[in-house]
């Protein structure tokens, strides 16, 4: 599965530059926000492929990258640029909205609410520049803060659960066991120590 996220993360910057004279994206380690790019790439190949979540951890970092090369790209003028760097906006404030709700109720409508757009233009945007749906992104927002909440605290399932805007400890142990095979009491036991 590494190597087809590997092979997903190349087409989608291929579909970044959308410039066919383009063969690649140069980033300066000279240029402070090229730089913390650089660092969060390097970062992927630390993740161990062994460790449950990986792919969640993953396609996480990859998505943040995309974000980070998104807004460093320079398209060519005219209408598809601005469609772009619109689209690219529209996605950030998406993106940001989810981050600071997830805890909360997210409807489609309130989500492409936040970048002024429409149901139909969201669903585009996501597809378009993560590939995903909205609801598969903000599910993974919530995996992930879920699955910290479990390895660096002592909070129960359910406490977690709400926090995370899962609303139930068994649907939210639905999707953990979805994603990973464990349920939260096995995924806590088996990573919560085993950095230390």
């Amino acid at each position: 599965r590494s190597l087809e996220m590997q092979a997903t993360h190349h087409t989608i910057t291929a579909q970044l530059v959308q410039d066919k004279e383009k063969e690649l994206i140069l980033l300066d380690p000279a240029d402070a926000a090229q730089t913390e790019t650089l660092t969060m790439l390097r970062k992927t190949f630390d993740l161990d492929e062994t460790a449950y979540g990986y792919e969640l951890r993953l396609q996480a970092a990859l998505s943040e990258i995309w974000a980070h090369l998104a807004a460093q790209a320079h398209p060519r003028p005219g209408t598809e640029e601005k469609a772009a760097t619109a689209a690219q906006k529209k996605l950030k404030q998406m993106m940001v909205y989810v981050n600071a709700h997830y805890a909360e109720k997210i409807t489609v409508p309130m989500l492409a609410a936040a970048a002024y757009c429409s149901e139909r233009e969201c669903y585009r945007t996501f597809q378009s520049c993560l590939h995903t749906s909205p609801t598969d992104y903000i599910r993974t927002v919530r995996l992930q803060s879920a699955c910290k909440m479990l390895l660096e605290t002592d909070r129960t399932v359910t406490d977690i659960a709400q926090s995370c805007g899962f609303g139930t400890s068994s649907y939210f142990g639905m999707q953990l066991h979805a994603e990973t095979g464990c349920t939260p009491t096995e995924y806590r036991a088996k990573w919560q120590n085993v950095d230390t």
